[in-house]
């Protein structure tokens, strides 16, 4: 429709009155249905766009892009259990789908099925071994099998290939594993990347700093992830990592 090429130059109201009328004059279309819900979702009306695709979804079952959307609107209204619901028999028909499958494997690591993780991600990885996310997703899934060695070998493997590097530092500080400060400083200070990455990043180096006693640094970084974040940090956190040198 011409209405979405509207909508994603920008003119989404434009964009919204095209389909809206396209739906009043076919209520029971599912077409008219998915594209006002694909405007609605670039306008952030998740909800709506959500009501608008159901109908849609009612209307023609068929529809596998209509119902892969679903999910994700489901997830981004954090209603994992029904968007694993929508995705899985998706995934389950046409497992070469791989939009479909990438959406499902954020639901799972959102709701950490660990089992389900590992059986999405491992024939996955046998047709695309080198994957970041979902070499990354089977690292998190066998990290929590306790299989923590073989977890911190991926996370390193995807830092040297700059795959993921700030969400991989990450996990190894959680796993108190040996950190670089300075090249964890630079993606913190990479303006590059997005605020999200920054933000992991700069958490991960507030552990190293902190792993190294630098209690004054480590509070800098971690006040900066979540400024980053748009969090306000207050200086409780410092007067609990100042107090860790006495003990």
């Amino acid at each position: 429709m011409g209405a979405l090429q509207a909508a994603r130059a920008g003119r989404i109201a434009e964009a919204e009155v095209v389909v809206r009328e396209a739906v009043a004059r076919a209520p029971q279309a599912a077409a008219p249905r998915h594209a006002l819900a694909l405007v609605l979702q670039l306008q952030g009306s998740l909800q709506e766009a959500h009501d608008e695709l159901a109908q849609a979804v009612e209307a023609d079952p068929t529809d596998r892009a209509a119902r892969t959307l679903l999910g994700r609107l489901l997830y981004d209204l954090e209603r994992d259990t029904e968007a694993r619901a929508v995705l899985e028999p998706l995934v389950e028909a046409d497992p070469s789908d791989r939009v479909t499958a990438w959406q499902l494997l954020t639901v799972l690591m959102r709701i950490a099925d660990v089992d389900a993780v590992l059986a999405l991600c491992e024939p996955w990885l046998l047709e695309q071994p080198d994957e970041p996310y979902v070499l990354a997703c089977r690292a998190w899934a066998i990290e929590m099998q306790g299989r923590v060695d073989e977890a911190a070998a991926i996370y390193r493997s995807l830092i040297e290939r700059g795959e993921r590097a700030c969400d991989s530092w990450h996990r190894l500080a959680r796993l108190h594993e040996p950190l670089d400060a300075e090249a964890i400083a630079r993606l913190a200070e990479d303006t590059d990347l997005d605020d999200g990455q920054r933000s992991v990043a700069s958490f991960a180096l507030g552990e190293a700093h902190k792993k190294d006693g630098r209690y004054d640094e480590a509070f800098a970084a971690f006040a900066q992830g979540n400024a980053l974040m748009g969090i306000h940090h207050d200086r409780e956190q410092h007067r609990v990592l100042r107090s860790e040198e006495h003990t």
